[in-house]
């Protein structure tokens, strides 16, 4: 399954239900995930014994985990908005640099440690994730200028909400409770803002606030790093008792660029990267994936990472078998998608809905092999 038949899927399983609320950001992005890993495994499912999510649809020393326009982000109530309290400083960049880094944990508690982001570095969006023991997690987005606002009044789950039960069978109608403000941030399309609370200020000043899941439990801390800018780091399984602290020394500004295992050369001015994915390999985080187009809903896919046995099998769809540079892989999807389980020592999956297909785009492929000191932080030109 493609990125537009992936993206396509979900849309129509989230147009069956009411939306939940926003709030759980891990559930978000897992579910709005582009990882080529899902597409490989074929159709992912979508499960009936949870709410669909209309709005989510979509170590020493730490690990780092960041120039088109983004969307805009859906504003307040103009009746209800009220202004950040307490904001001074810098301003939060307008957008990120999708080839780097913009925001990292500058310390972590004993037992954790920096996982591979599971969504892609955005130009409004910059991730970064751990995890410790106990089944714990925490996951950190950090937001350009004007991506989240305050709202007035709403109600969450919206009045209407409700998850399938019994295999789909029946559905069991949530209990809504109406909250006297929230943050709305730009998760994807159709955001429902989330329940926060007040949390005083983290140790640098900044403002802080808890965030709420559908049952009115805390599952995240929110606070501004800048003005106009926020971020958010939600934890999964028991609440770390040194949150507040991992929030308040989170290092930002850092755009540290990631180092890819291949280049891109004689791509035309116009295919522009949108997002890039990254991955801890040899205990450092690299990047691996590079979407780029010649607009904001990129058609074109380059992934280049360490091979591992039948990387193509699951591919999917009707194949062809195809040879290029000596390697053998194939093509689906009447050629705009590539596979080669060994093109010089790494895994190569590459698609284009551009003329040419993915063997065109293919031949602006450099392969750099599999010796990170041969990678480069400029993958494009």
């Amino acid at each position: 399954m493609d990125e537009k038949a992936m993206r396509a899927h979900f849309e129509r399983a989230v147009q069956r239900s009411s939306p939940p609320s926003t709030v759980d950001v891990g559930r978000a992005r897992r579910a709005g995930r582009r990882r080529l890993r899902t597409r490989r495994a074929a159709v992912p499912a979508v499960s009936l014994s949870v709410v669909v999510a209309v709005g989510a649809l979509f170590a020493g020393g730490v690990l780092p985990t960041g120039t088109s326009r983004g969307p805009a982000v859906p504003q307040a109530h103009k009746g209800h908005a009220r202004e950040p309290e307490h904001v001074s400083g810098a301003v939060a960049p307008a957008s990120f640099n999708p080839l780097a880094i913009y925001a990292t944990f500058g310390w972590l508690p004993l037992g954790f440690s920096v996982v591979s982001p599971p969504t892609q570095e955005t130009t409004t969006q910059s991730f970064a994730d751990v995890s410790g023991p106990n089944g714990q997690s925490i996951a950190l987005t950090v937001f350009a200028a004007h991506q989240c606002s305050f709202t007035g009044p709403f109600w969450s789950p919206p009045k209407g909400s409700f998850q399938f039960t019994d295999g789909g069978k029946h559905k069991r109608y949530l209990h809504s409770r109406l909250y006297p403000g929230g943050l709305l941030c730009n998760w994807g399309p159709q955001p429902l803002p989330g329940p926060i609370l007040p949390a005083g200020q983290l140790s640098g000043g900044h403002p802080a606030y808890v965030m709420l899941d559908d049952s009115g439990h805390p599952t995240a801390l929110a606070w501004q790093y800048a003005r106009d800018g926020w971020a958010v780091a939600q934890w999964s399984g028991p609440r770390p008792a040194q949150i507040r602290e991992v929030a308040a020394r989170v290092r930002f500004r850092l755009n540290l660029r990631l180092r890819f295992p291949f280049r891109l050369t004689g791509i035309p001015a116009s295919w522009q990267v949108t997002s890039t994915g990254s991955q801890v390999e040899g205990g450092k985080l690299v990047g691996y994936v590079l979407y780029l187009g010649p607009s904001q809903d990129p058609g074109i896919t380059v992934l280049v990472e360490p091979p591992y046995a039948n990387g193509c099998v699951n591919i999917g769809g009707k194949t062809q078998n195809v040879t290029f540079d000596g390697a053998s892989g194939v093509l689906r999807t009447a050629g705009q998608e590539a596979c080669f389980g060994n093109l010089h020592g790494m895994y190569v999956y590459v698609s284009s809905d551009q003329a040419g297909g993915a063997l065109g785009l293919l031949r602006h492929v450099q392969v750099l092999g599999p010796d990170p000191a041969n990678w480069t932080t400029h993958p494009v030109g």
